[in-house]
């Protein structure tokens, strides 16, 4: 399998289909950030804003407890309400647009170009069966991943436990002891991030191609993981090159952002820093940053959704190769 072709070819459709963007965006921005939601805006409540608001009231500042503690639960239960419909919305619109971006990948590496329409038509018809894949995935390697640390925490405690036992002799006992420790761990270390990554390069091929069995072939929720498994089995080493592949790509563009970051936040203080030392008032700089800012998050956006709609286009064609749909 020819990688960079792959590759090549996957930025290329990404960059000449704007659809493509827009499923990247959609998927990137409802896929990610919710760990954030609500922290933007906070107001810490004292006792003068109580009995102010007390006696704003109609009951004269003598609202009963009871109406209060209910009132309260009213509102609790509508935020709760509220979140909840939030949270169904977003995993309808997140697993729709990442099957839209599938459905529409697999097309134009075809040589057909699809409508807004058919694409999101057909991301819409596997939403659940994604849904649902993701939650089995999930389980299972939260199952397999606590086992195998389990497994690997008794061995590395089994291999350590002689240098312990030296460390607490003297003389030259004690400094072997303490090498032994120090060399070891840094094995088990390493070890341990070495295992953690299989476990995740597991889950990610798993779920990549399970995804596109089901958009594509139209497979049943343990079938297209059934079919996933069985495909990464038969085709482990072009599997995991690619996978190095895209590690070594994001890998890059993190870098790549550093000192981008650092430009575009010189960009963003120095103007700011010297209005205000003209002004020597909050108010200049703020008129330049936020209308900046504003511009940045959009960047980022549209950044993010373009390498989420690279990233889904490259394992879209990595799987139409692996599993015989394109020669």
């Amino acid at each position: 399998m020819d990688y960079s072709a792959i590759i090549k070819r996957s930025v290329e459709l990404t960059w000449r289909n704007k659809l493509l963007w827009v499923f990247g965006i959609l998927v990137a921005v409802f896929t990610g950030g919710a760990g954030n939601a609500g922290q933007g805006l906070q107001y810490t409540f004292n006792q003068q804003d109580v009995e102010r608001w007390s006696r704003s009231m109609p009951y004269g500042g003598d609202l009963p407890w009871r109406q209060l503690a209910a009132l309260g639960a009213g509102v609790i239960l509508f935020l709760v309400f509220v979140g909840l419909i939030m949270i169904a919305v977003s995993i309808i619109v997140a697993y729709t647009s990442e099957g839209a971006l599938v459905a529409a990948a697999d097309d134009l590496d075809g040589g057909r170009k699809p409508t807004f329409r058919e694409a999101v038509g057909r991301g819409w018809q596997r939403f659940l069966r994604l849904f649902a894949q993701d939650l089995i995935i999930g389980l299972i390697t939260f199952v397999v991943g606590l086992l195998v640390l389990l497994a690997y925490a008794l061995v590395a405690g089994l291999l350590l436990a002689p240098g312990i036992v030296a460390v607490t002799a003297d003389g030259t006992i004690r400094v072997l002891g303490i090498i032994w420790l120090v060399l070891l761990g840094l094995v088990v270390i390493l070890g341990l991030i070495l295992l953690m990554a299989a476990v995740g390069a597991g889950q990610s091929l798993v779920r990549a191609y399970a995804m596109r069995a089901s958009v594509l072939n139209l497979e049943g929720v343990f079938d297209a993981l059934g079919s996933a498994w069985a495909l990464l089995r038969s085709r482990l080493r072009e599997s995991l090159t690619m996978w190095l592949w895209m590690a070594l790509v994001s890998l890059g563009i993190g870098l790549l952002m550093v000192p981008i970051g650092l430009l575009i936040a010189a960009m963003l203080v120095v103007p700011a820093a010297g209005a205000y030392a003209l002004g020597r008032s909050a108010v200049l700089p703020a008129l330049i940053i936020v209308p900046l800012l504003a511009l940045l998050a959009i960047l980022v956006v549209w950044l993010g959704g373009l390498y989420t709609a690279f990233q889904s286009t490259v394992w879209t064609l990595t799987y139409n190769q692996l599993a015989g749909r394109r020669d």
